[in-house]
Order: C-alpha cells, then structure tokens, then sequence
C-alpha cells in the first residue's frame, strides 16, 4: 500500500497494527512508527519508536531510523542512537 500510486499510507497503518495482534516479533511496530512519521506525526512516532527499543534495544534498524529522525532536532541524541546502533554490529576491528 505505501508501494502504491499513490500510496495509501492509512490503509497500510491498519494493516501494520492488525499483524502486531499475529505477530512475536516487534517489526510491525517498526513499520507502524515509519508510517506516522511519514505522515507528519513524528512526535508520535519517535515515541512509538523510543518504547520499542525499550522492549528490543538490541534492533539495530530502530535505533538507525531513531538517529535518522532526530538529526534535524536533535543531533545529539541522534549521535547517541548512531553509537548504540554501531554497538549492535560488533568491534570495528573485526
């Protein structure tokens, strides 16, 4: 649906939160956030988003869309949500 032209952001939001219901995973969560945001509602996503990671603070994804959508507003704590996302990928060394 948010594929389509043009897309059908809303429809698409209530597909994501009815699979939450059949879902163990977080990921429709994460969809759900990314559809707010992308209809304009980004306080209400980067709070949807932040409680995820509180649930999963090992998606590595959430926390990059975290640093994405506070970098105009917030850079450092988009900074600091880079480093936790760079923790989840391993030594730099390796």
């Amino acid at each position: 649906m948010l594929a389509e032209q043009p897309p059908r952001p809303r429809e698409a939001l209530e597909q994501f939160r009815g699979a939450q219901l059949m879902s163990a995973s977080l990921q429709p969560q994460l969809f759900e956030a990314s559809t707010i945001y992308l209809l304009g509602n980004h306080a209400e996503a980067t709070a949807d988003l932040r409680r995820l990671l509180r649930r999963e603070p090992r998606n590595r994804t959430g926390w990059l869309l975290l640093g994405n959508w506070l970098l105009a507003d917030d850079p450092p704590a988009a900074n600091q949500a880079f480093r936790q996302a760079a923790t989840l990928d391993g030594p730099a060394d390796r």
